[in-house]
């Protein structure tokens, strides 16, 4: 994440400062986050959620624990069974290209990246790829723990987007939008899916 600024999620969008107890303190010193508040990590992941603005239903103080989520074998049986999504394969492979096309090494931003969507191999295998993965949960897949609402980045962060199957999680999928808009180079790209008809979920 070297390359990637961290930003605190507050409406003010200072600098984070990691410490040495692995605590992200926020740079504006008028700022809740940075003097009593400052934000934690689990396993090196900055936990980026901020309980003074945020619109999950996620506990900033318990995130370790909050989702309980199906573990990598299930995963894999699943796609056994089920296969992987052709449609999504393709259109994995285009968004790839077309990112690499305009930036020799594109940085891509993965949305709810907490569990590997199918048909996305290629975006986590690709070596071209500069991949950083956000989600409201730890696992091996998310580098920074936020709420895609508020998203910890500065503008013009990211060549290409990858949001697969989470906008019908969120409380305003309109302010995700706008965030990932922000957050976009100005020709950056987005790949968008969401299910047409889904009962209600997590």
């Amino acid at each position: 994440m070297a390359s990637i600024r961290l930003l605190c999620p507050c409406h003010l969008r200072a600098d984070l400062h990691l410490e040495a107890g692995g605590q992200y303190r926020c740079t504006n010193i008028t700022c809740p986050h940075n003097a009593e508040r400052p934000f934690q990590s689990i396993g090196h992941k900055p936990v980026l959620v901020s309980a003074l603005r945020c619109d999950t239903l996620v506990d900033p103080e318990n995130i370790g624990s909050t989702i309980e989520r199906a573990t990598e074998d299930y995963l894999k049986i699943k796609r056994f069974l089920l296969g992987q999504s052709k449609v999504t394969t393709k259109n994995c492979e285009k968004f790839i290209d077309d990112c690499v096309r305009r930036q020799g090494r594109p940085k891509i931003l993965i949305i709810g990246s907490g569990v590997r969507g199918a048909g996305t191999s290629e975006l986590w295998g690709d070596k071209r790829l500069f991949r950083l993965g956000v989600d409201v949960y730890p696992t091996d897949t998310v580098d920074v723990i936020c709420d895609a609402h508020y998203l910890p980045f500065p503008d013009g962060s990211f060549d290409g987007v990858w949001i697969q199957a989470v906008l019908e999680h969120v409380v305003e999928p309109q302010k995700v939008v706008k965030e990932i808009h922000r957050v976009l180079t100005h020709d950056g790209i987005v790949y968008a899916e969401t299910p047409f008809m889904q009962h209600v979920h997590d």
